[in-house]
């Protein structure tokens, strides 16, 4: 998905001669009365290139996997991690089920230990909720943080990328546990627990194993909740994982809304630019100035450049023609 996602975002394959493609990085040739127009286009598209152009010193992946790593995420769940899984409970229980005394109703009292021992769904619902709130917050951090620098567009695609396939790879596992998980039989120990049970009120056929039956009661009882446990955990991980899933590709659909926007702006300037170059003997040498990136993101909506997506393509241009033409009339130019 995010492969293809690329291809459309940064296609190389546009209607438009090479010089027009250069055009926000090189000095051209324009009609004299169209100086201060291609200045201004010129150094908006230099703008735009910063954001879009592809970063080849940036780790994608290694800045996934610190995502995943950082304390506030802490989501891996593969080399022997188990940081969702734990998150969502321990496999062993807070406490051991007490020793049953002979005369101690027995289904009863393991019944309430198996209760009280395998959270609700009201209480993993709390859980699930709390750490979507906080992977999306953490998500949404990122997701800026790479955007906003010199090749952010196709930088955040290529984390975004890579923090998808690390989640393929945790719900393939999840789901593989599961499996095995499943494979235990969960209602014949349940019967078994039963049937235990029963034997002990029938006290004159235990005779002298009645102590041992204790033990194998509690025994049971304890196994029954690891179980839940075990299948509960990796049951609310998958919910987890397949959330993030769908989370990633919302994500990548406004990155790529904010790339194509942008990727539009660039085009529509150099059709325009196109109309007003000239030949080496009548036209004015003209470049781009060099503007800060960080000054512009400085001035959008919550400092943030996926912010844009937002917006109606009238008002990014306008966001774009403010801020070079502020610039373009200071005397350092």
């Amino acid at each position: 998905m995010f492969e293809s996602l690329k291809k459309i975002l940064f296609n190389i394959e546009r209607n438009n001669t090479n010089w027009v493609n250069d055009l926000e990085k090189e000095t051209f040739f324009f009609k004299k009365e169209y100086e201060e127009k291609a200045k201004h286009l010129l150094t908006t598209n230099r703008l735009i290139d910063l954001l879009l152009e592809t970063d080849i010193s940036k780790n994608a992946a290694q800045t996934a996997n610190d995502w995943i790593d950082s304390d506030n995420v802490h989501i891996r769940e593969n080399n022997d991690f188990d940081c969702t899984i734990d998150y969502f409970m321990s496999a062993e229980p807070e406490e051991h089920m007490k020793q049953l005394e002979e005369d101690a109703p027995a289904y009863a009292t393991a019944s309430k230990y198996i209760e009280d021992m395998v959270p609700t769904a009201s209480e993993m619902g709390k859980k699930m909720t709390e750490l979507q709130l906080r992977v999306s917050r953490e998500l949404d951090r990122l997701m800026v943080e790479c955007a906003n620098q010199k090749g952010g567009i196709a930088f955040a695609m290529d984390v975004l990328g890579a923090i998808n396939d690390q989640n393929k790879a945790f719900l393939l596992e999840m789901h593989d546990e599961m499996k095995i998980k499943n494979e235990i039989n969960l209602p014949k120990e349940e019967q078994d627990l039963r049937d235990r049970c029963a034997m002990l009120a029938d006290g004159d056929k235990v005779g002298n194993s009645k102590s041992n039956l204790l033990k194998k009661i509690v025994k049971e009882a304890e196994d029954i909740v690891i179980c839940k446990r075990e299948i509960m955990r990796r049951q609310y991980a998958i919910r987890f994982f397949s959330w993030l899933q769908n989370a990633l590709q919302e994500t990548a659909y406004t990155i790529r809304k904010t790339g194509s926007l942008l990727d539009y702006l660039r085009q529509s300037n150099n059709q325009q630019l196109a109309k007003i170059i000239s030949n080496k003997a009548d036209g004015i040498s003209i470049g781009p100035k060099a503007l800060e990136l960080g000054d512009f993101i400085a001035t959008l909506n919550q400092q943030n450049v996926l912010t844009l997506e937002g917006e109606a393509v009238e008002e990014v241009k306008n966001r774009f023609h403010r801020y070079v033409e502020s610039n373009l009339g200071r005397k350092d130019n």
